[in-house]
């Protein structure tokens, strides 16, 4: 009987989320003034989905007894390519962690032994017809019954469920804690010649255009969240839960995190909010995050441009890492943050960096996944010396560790004032887009007359 009744109050939940989703974009998408009124910025958009056209909506339920997750997403979004589109593709990044084999997370992470996560796709439709889909992996291909021409709208329905493993991870939950990176079907990009998709890609990792993000939260009382974007409304319900709705732009990726007993003091810094997070066990530490964080974004807003989110916020999180995992507006630290004031700082110079390099300015994490890795290392290494502060070697795979070191190789060629003013200038025209190296070449050719494509 109980397992009965269960089903049922399951099944209500999915049509509920799903309802509400719908009508969370008919109220807030199609008529948001907020979203209508966002100016164009002037930057170069080299792939699709075109982050200036694309929005995601999105309903999401947290069962935190089952540790599932329950959504669903409306995506819109233009085909801005020069021809028709007949198939898409998304990732489904939750499916790696299906079985330990495909885990991306290390052994130790697992702290109650493997524990699987997934993510189950119930429903894909585009422009209201049903598709059918065809999982490899953590991608998805939907071949469309009819293409998409150029300059045409497509609305993309998508009903889903993940579960979150016990996992010490940036996908996981331990002690209270649920860190949801890359947890929703995300499309894939596609540059002039065809779609990129995991199979390709080392260790299943592919970057994501930015979008616009309206997203209706519902998690029990007594939980706080972080994500990117601000909250433009909540509501207590009468049955020990709570809803938000959130809504963002320019966000890369839409990194959630649930908590329970955590503490937050926040400060102004050149006209930003930063905030840190710390469970309350562990009060007192997060006056030196904040102090730290907020010198070393005064320096990279001075030396390549401001912060362009109004809010940032920093949070120590239960995971098995020696590094800072960034996203839009929302930065996870491992414990290791606190093994000392210089080791703070390397830590925290090398995650900040990746907020111009990937979440500001993009790279094909496919082709050329060296390029953000080197322009956030070198960006470091500037704070660092400035500060004092010798830097370790960073962490990189070894297939593009040597590419990385590029800024080095060109800082022998250009003066360190040529290589600010040449790197802001590549975050000002691609903007919330993709940068190549062949345009981080021409920028500098441009602005000295050299050709260092031996460097890249």
């Amino acid at each position: 009987m109980h397992r009965k009744v269960h089903k049922i109050y399951m099944a209500a939940i999915v049509v509920g989320v799903a309802f509400a989703a719908g009508l969370i974009y008919y109220v807030y998408f199609a008529h948001s003034p907020s979203l209508a009124r966002t100016e164009k910025p002037q930057h170069i958009i080299q792939k699709f989905p075109d982050p200036r056209q694309t929005t995601y909506c999105m309903g999401l339920y947290l069962d935190m007894m089952q540790r599932v997750l329950y959504g669903s997403t409306v995506l819109e979004t233009v085909n801005t390519t020069k021809g028709p589109i007949n198939e898409l593709w998304f990732t489904v990044y939750p499916d790696a962690f299906r079985d330990a084999s495909t885990s991306p997370a290390p052994v130790d992470a697992y702290y109650d032994g493997f524990d699987p996560g997934w993510i189950k796709i119930k429903k894909f439709k585009v422009n209201g017809r049903i598709n059918e889909y065809e999982i490899r992996g953590v991608s998805v291909k939907i071949p469309l019954s009819g293409e998409i021409l150029p300059g045409k709208k497509m609305k993309i329905e998508i009903n889903w469920e993940c579960k979150i493993p016990k996992l010490a991870y940036g996908y996981g939950s331990k002690d209270g804690v649920f860190m949801l990176e890359n947890f929703y079907p995300a499309m894939n990009i596609m540059d002039e010649k065809s779609w990129q998709h995991s199979e390709q890609a080392p260790q299943n990792r592919l970057g994501f255009q930015s979008a616009n993000y309206i997203v209706r939260l519902n998690i029990p009382d007594g939980y706080s969240f972080i994500s990117p974007g601000r909250v433009s409304d909540s509501l207590a319900e009468d049955n020990g839960r709570q809803t938000f709705m959130i809504d963002g732009q320019n966000i890369r990726d839409f990194c959630l995190l649930v908590m329970y007993d955590y503490k937050e003091i926040k400060a102004e810094v050149k006209g930003r909010t930063l905030k840190a997070f710390v469970p309350s066990s562990q009060a007192g530490i997060e006056r030196s995050i904040l102090k730290n964080s907020g010198e070393i974004l005064d320096y990279y807003s001075r030396a390549l441009g401001e912060y362009p989110d109004e809010e940032l916020a920093l949070a120590i999180v239960p995971v098995k890492t020696s590094h800072g995992m960034e996203h839009t507006g929302l930065i996870l630290l491992g414990q290791d943050v606190l093994a000392g004031k210089a080791e703070c700082k390397k830590i925290l110079a090398d995650s900040m960096a990746h907020l111009w390099w990937h979440n500001l300015v993009g790279s094909d994490s496919l082709n050329e996944p060296w390029l953000e890795e080197g322009l956030a290392w070198w960006s470091a290494q500037q704070y660092l010396q400035s500060s004092r502060i010798e830097a370790a070697e960073p962490e990189l795979p070894a297939q593009y560790k040597d590419k990385a070191d590029f800024c080095f190789v060109l800082e022998k060629k250009l003066d360190r004032d040529d290589m600010f003013r040449i790197l802001q200038r590549l975050i000002r025209e691609f903007r919330y887009g993709m940068a190549t190296g062949y345009d981080l070449n021409k920028i500098i050719e441009d602005e000295t007359n050299q050709d260092i494509k031996s460097c890249l």
